[in-house]
Order: structure tokens, then sequence, then C-alpha cells
């Protein structure tokens, strides 16, 4: 007989048992329910999994769902690291001066915040039509982008194709994290392998269709095209079961309890410190050891085949060695790697050990994102938008707050606050698991007592 059929049986004689021995009403009503929504709707989890079911998609199906996510993700990255490439151009044909570059380098990230919003209809509508329509929104932002005459409509358009990457971000990462609960450590970090694909590609496409057509509008255009086609693979991979969604009553207190603050802290600042190497790098390379802007830039695309085969690899192994435990080796390896390369004078070395480093930070911001989705329940894309969206603050702050610290001092100076904020990260992680083996703990030691019968003295 199933544990479910002896709980089916046993649930009469143990409800007569609690009468018999004087149990007080709301001792009953709670034994009640303990038995039938808890262990009842345990086993029947249980079963679902057993019978194939991954929170309502089939396992069979969700492969090609993980590869569809994977090619919009890249296209969706390729897209992102385009403007760096087209900015001189972009300067030179509007003639901006540096308060117009600095908005429309921080369009983007404006753009980005609605990633809250962006999780909560996810939960809401659905996961799959909202990444639908990050991509439908990122495609229509690219286009204009590359039809604007001037600067308001250029960034106007910029901060459109920035939403649409919050709507983007916001949902697919809860869609695939949903699809794969069983391996949320495997599906985010090779979800997020893909960014270091589309991060190499990007720049490559800007400076080729620069070069040929003399022009940056282009540029945009084919972007926003190459975003747009992978609109096809995610519609047409259908799904026999929807996902779960979640209720605008759930959403505000799982969002408050489940998603710890330390964690969110942790995002911030690795989001912050992953655009701040991006940014500065470059400049790094050839201010403090002397490389021209060629091999400034190969070294940052090594950086980004670094990420990239970094998640690939960590993919494979966070779900075995423990999400925890990934997040925080990952940081304090890459700490070290990036205070190396600071230190270090030698060219070689620097390159290698800031390829390290790319190659064990990768893991950091997907492993966080598989935690967070895991603690979060059925609000996956609420607590993905709320993490991300502090995150993406991060973006913006982490990189004025290194610009102020290099201004001031050198770009050395801004390369050690980033090994230190790095270091700060395992920290962190252990403090939020920590609380989250106590919270487990607590609902333990409380499901144990609604079950323990009270009886008369």
């Amino acid at each position: 007989m199933t544990s479910r059929g002896v709980i089916l049986i046993c649930f009469p004689a143990a409800w007569q048992a609690s009468n018999q021995v004087g149990c007080r009403p709301e001792r009953r009503s709670a034994l009640g329910r303990t038995l039938r929504y808890g262990w009842i709707n345990k086993n029947r989890s249980v079963k679902r999994r057993g019978s194939h079911y991954m929170n309502g998609e089939t396992i069979q199906n969700r492969t090609r769902i993980l590869a569809s996510s994977m090619a919009a993700f890249t296209a969706y990255a390729l897209a992102a690291y385009i403007f760096g490439p087209l900015l001189p151009a972009i300067v030179q044909d509007f003639v901006l001066v540096p308060v117009e570059i600095g908005a429309l380098a921080a369009a983007g990230s404006i753009g980005f915040l609605c990633v809250l919003p962006a999780g909560v209809l996810a939960d809401m509508l659905g996961k799959r039509k909202i990444v639908v329509a990050g991509i439908a929104v990122i495609t229509v932002g690219m286009v204009l982008a590359g039809f604007s005459s001037s600067f308001p409509l250029l960034l106007m358009a910029l901060i459109l194709a920035g939403a649409g990457n919050g709507f983007f971000e916001g949902s697919v990462n809860a869609f695939v994290s949903d699809v794969y609960r069983d391996k949320p450590g495997f599906a985010m970090n090779a979800l997020h392998s893909m960014l270091g694909v589309g991060g190499f590609i990007g720049p490559l496409l800007a400076a080729l269709v620069l070069s040929n057509f003399g022009r940056w509008q282009p540029t945009f255009i084919v972007a926003g095209s190459i975003v747009g086609v992978t609109i096809i693979p995610v519609v047409t991979t259908s799904s026999r079961h929807p996902l779960s969604t979640a209720s605008r009553r759930q959403y505000r207190p799982i969002v408050r309890m489940n998603v710890s603050p330390t964690l969110a802290l942790a995002l911030f600042l690795q989001w912050g410190i992953e655009l701040s190497i991006a940014s500065f790098l470059p400049w790094f390379l050839q201010s403090e050891r002397g490389f021209d802007s060629l091999t400034a830039s190969a070294s940052l695309s090594m950086l980004f085949v670094a990420l990239a085969l970094g998640r690939v690899v960590w993919s494979v192994s966070s779900d075995r060695l423990g999400l925890y435990f990934t997040t925080k080796i990952s940081a304090a390896t890459a700490a070290a790697m990036i205070l190396l390369a600071a230190v270090v004078p030698t060219q070689l070395a620097t390159i290698a050990l800031f390829t390290f480093a790319g190659f064990f930070f990768a893991s950091v911001v997907p492993t966080i994102l598989a935690l967070a989705a895991t603690e979060a329940g059925l609000t996956t894309g609420s607590a993905t938008g709320f993490i991300l969206l502090l995150g993406s603050i991060g973006g913006i702050v982490i990189p004025w707050f290194i610009a102020l610290i290099s201004g001031a001092t050198t770009i050395f100076a801004g390369f050690i606050c980033l090994s230190i904020l790095m270091a700060s990260i395992p920290l962190l992680t252990h403090r939020a698991q920590h609380h989250s083996q106590a919270r487990s703990q607590e609902f333990q030691t409380r499901s144990i007592s609604l079950t323990r019968p009270s009886f008369p003295k």
C-alpha cells in the first residue's frame, strides 16, 4: 500500500483518537490541517515529481525550453554589448557633451528598473508571456534606435530597450528555474553562460557592421532583428501543462519573508562588480600595464570567453557541491584573483589572473538567482524580479563609486576596492545560509508542535 493510502486510512482514526483523548478544538483543527495539507500534499508533490511533472512542465519538453531560452539570452546579451564600440561614432555624429554621453550610458539601466513589476506580472499572467513581451520590447527599442536621427530619440529608444531587458530578465530566470526545480544551479548557470557568448559576439558584430556601412545605425537594426527572431523558438516550444502562477495576495509576504536581505545584498555587489570590471578593465590595462587599445579590448573578450566557459562548468557542478558552497568558493577565489591581478606587474600574469577571475565569479549571479528562486516557492517571478531590481541598482551605484575612487586616486585603487567588495560576498552568503537553516529548523519545530496532541491534566 502506498504512503498516501496509509495516510488516508489513518487520518479518520487519528481524528477519532484526538476526540477521545480530549484534545481542544484548536488542537484538533491544527492536527487535521497538518495531516491533510502537510503530509498528503507532500506525498502528492513527490508523486508529481515521480511522474515526470516539474512545476507544470513535462521533462521531455524542458530541454527544448532551456535551449530556446538560451538562444534568446544570447541575442539579449549580444544587443546589450554593442553599445560600447558604437559610442565614439554616436558622439561624433551627434556632437554630444559629457552629460549626454552619461545619459546614453545609463539609459539601459534606467529602463531595466522595471524588472520588479515584470516579475510580478510573470507570476500573475504567466512567465512565458512576459518573456515574449520582453523580447518584443527589446526588438522595438533596438530598431527605433537604428532609425534615430537625434539625441532625444536615441535616448528614448535605449530606455525602451532597457525596459525590454528588464521584462526579459525578470521573467526568463523564473521561467527556467520553474522548469528545472530539481536542478536550479545547472539551469541558471547554463542560461547565463550565454551572456559570455553574446558579450563576445556583440562587439565583433558592431565592429563588422560599422566597418562595412560606415554608420552606427545599421548595427542596432541588425541586433534588433536577431533578438526578434528568437521569439519564434520561445513561442513554438509548446507546453502540455501551464506553469504555476501566484496571485497578488501571495506576492507580498513571500517576497518579504523568503528572499534573504543578505542574499539580495550579495547580488547587489556582484552585479555592480561585474559591470565595473567590464567597463574599467581596458582603462586599467592601458594606464597601469601599458597595453594598447586593441590588446586591452582582446583581453576583455577573453574575460567574456572565460565567463561563458565558467558558467558551463559550474552548471554541472553547482548542484552537486551545493548552491551556497558554490557561491562562497567562487566569490572568494575570484576576489583573490582580482587582488593578485591588480598587484602583479607583468602583463601576461595580469591577463591570466583576470581571465581566471572571470571563470570563478561566473557562477555567482546565476547561483544567487537559483537560491532566490528555490526559496521563493511559487512566486519565483516576483522574487527574481525583486532581487534583480537590487542588482540593477548595484549596477548603477558601484561603477559610479569605482569611477569616483579612480578619479580621486588611480584606477589601481579602484580595482583594490573591487577585490574587497568581492571578498565580502562569501561572508554575506554564509550569513544567508545560516538564516535559511534557522528558518527550516523553526518550521520543523512548529510542524511537530502542531501534530502533537494535548492530553488533559
